[in-house]
């Protein structure tokens, strides 16, 4: 199922896309490395090809597509944004009041390009997917705490800070 945004194009990933889709999830990576050089590392494939095929097999059919959601959106053939999200089981604990969890685990869009709404329209369209599957709370991790860019985006889509997770380097040597 394709989305038409003015000249953007949002669709389900297909076969052909694993070296695009790398190619993008590198300029995620670079993106992260520049915000955080001090947790994030560059790497020179991100999406290993077993995981992207299971990923693009398990939407072709009924109980992949409850468990996986990946679109990406295209200018003219270039891959400008991508979201992925995935199910996540919150715990056996019984005070989770919300076990059914889809965790939107990357929603990135081209410098260039933010600001046009792409980023919003995937959002959206995660959303949906995770209503249709059956879950009840949608979460996410942004890494964008020192610009704040991230978090601004998340509350505008309807998103609120529920935990904040710390961390500390640690001397193993």
């Amino acid at each position: 199922m394709e989305t038409v945004v003015g000249s953007i194009i949002i669709r389900d990933v297909r076969w052909s896309d694993r070296e695009s889709l790398n190619e993008l999830f590198k300029e995620t990576n670079r993106f992260h490395v520049k915000q955080k050089p001090e947790y994030y590392r560059l790497v020179d494939s991100i999406v290993s090809i077993r995981d992207f095929y299971l990923s693009v097999l398990s939407q072709k059919f009924a109980f992949g597509r409850k468990r996986l959601f990946m679109k990406i959106a295209e200018n003219n053939g270039k891959f400008v944004g991508v979201t992925y999200a995935h199910s996540v089981e919150r715990g056996k604990h019984e005070w989770f009041k919300h076990k059914k969890t889809a965790y939107l685990e990357t929603l990135f869009i081209l410098e260039q390009y933010r600001g046009e709404g792409i980023g919003t329209d995937l959002c959206k369209l995660t959303e949906k997917w995770a209503i249709n599957a059956g879950y009840s709370y949608l979460s996410l991790r942004t890494s964008h705490t020192d610009s704040m860019e991230g978090q601004e985006f998340a509350k505008k889509q309807g998103l609120k800070t529920t935990h904040a997770i710390m961390g500390k380097i640690l001397d193993v040597s």
